[in-house]
């Protein structure tokens, strides 16, 4: 089924007002809407000769009045049902265990419950906050207490100390 949505040069218009009117539709609108009404006929001419031609019996197009969207959307309404009831569906049979899905509910259920009693955690920024902290009292208390000057290194001693520079630098060949 294919539906043409007409709309008469008199509803055009009168969409077009409405477009002007209300500054949230004036995106709906352009100089080229005015240009092309000239064109009107032959667009009527081209639309009937396209539907003329891919209409069929089992794929038909229905040409619906559209300057009333009420009387459009009820038009297609009443389309749709008559076709669908021609075409005499029914309903296959469905094969199910309830009482297995209901088991599944009530685990689901019993689950949701569990995490609605659960106290709120505190929102991301006010967490990450809280654990700044908690973590700078935690590397407080953790640290050693600051060492004498002699057990400091001097800045050549630093320098030259092998575990300060790390392992040798890996030669690759090729």
């Amino acid at each position: 089924m294919s539906f043409y949505l007409h709309i008469s040069p008199r509803g055009q218009l009168e969409r077009f007002k409405q477009r002007l009117d209300d500054p949230k539709r004036h995106w709906k609108i352009s100089e080229a809407d005015y240009s092309e009404r000239k064109l009107w006929p032959d667009y009527i001419e081209t639309y009937e000769d396209a539907i003329e031609k891919t209409s069929t019996r089992h794929a038909p197009w229905y040409v619906i009045p559209s300057d009333r969207k009420r009387f459009r959307d009820l038009a297609i309404s009443e389309i749709l049902v008559d076709t669908l009831e021609d075409m005499n569906l029914k309903l296959s049979p469905v094969e199910m265990d309830i009482a297995k899905i209901r088991h599944k509910y009530h685990a689901a259920a019993s689950r949701q419950t569990r995490r609605d009693h659960k106290p709120p955690r505190p929102s991301r920024k006010k967490w990450t906050g809280l654990r700044r902290r908690l973590n700078v009292r935690a590397v407080a208390r953790k640290l050693p207490p600051p060492a004498s000057a002699r057990e400091q290194p001097t800045a050549r001693s630093r320098s030259l100390s092998p575990s300060l520079l790390g392992p040798p630098p890996t030669r690759f060949s090729v």
